[in-house]
């Protein structure tokens, strides 16, 4: 079984593929650089789907954008890469999740979530993704693999 989690954003994005339960690689969809949002939201439309084709997982999660404190905006704009890829998921017959931060970091032993400020879960995602599978990598990747990993552990939890 090919599982994908995605940590969507409107400047980079991280995917993460996990085999039979194990972690195997993850990428990063970085467009920071590119100032037009309309633009960057193009890129990830093509990218993220395009990796999915390449990956061909039999399930997708990614994470929800959440509304509280952000920029109506920007969560439409995340809203059209989640679109985006359950459009893909729908037409390869493939399994789509949504899962909101909360839920997938409530899921992962040993993280603590809290009443911590973003800045603060992002570094907490790093360091888990560090000390768990000795990997260095950026905030979107790590979120990316976290999410995999809990949801992981969800699936553990019915089994």
């Amino acid at each position: 079984m090919k599982l994908c989690s995605i940590d969507s954003s409107t400047k980079a994005s991280g995917m993460a593929l996990f085999i039979d339960g194990v972690y195997k690689t993850h990428v990063l969809f970085d467009y920071h650089k590119c100032r037009d949002i309309d633009e960057r939201i193009n890129l990830m439309i093509k990218s993220i789907p395009k990796q999915l084709n390449k990956w061909k997982p039999d399930i997708v999660w990614i994470e929800q954008p959440q509304g509280e404190g952000r920029n109506v905006d920007t969560v439409r704009k995340l809203s059209e890469i989640l679109g985006a890829v359950r459009c893909w998921c729908v037409f390869q017959k493939k399994e789509y999740f949504e899962i909101k931060p909360s839920e997938w970091r409530k899921w992962l032993p040993g993280y603590t979530q809290g009443k911590k400020q973003r800045k603060e879960l992002k570094e907490e995602s790093i360091q888990y993704v560090k000390e768990r599978l000795k990997i260095d990598c950026t905030d979107d990747e790590s979120d990316s693999i976290c999410i995999g990993l809990g949801v992981l552990e969800y699936y553990k939890s019915i089994a």
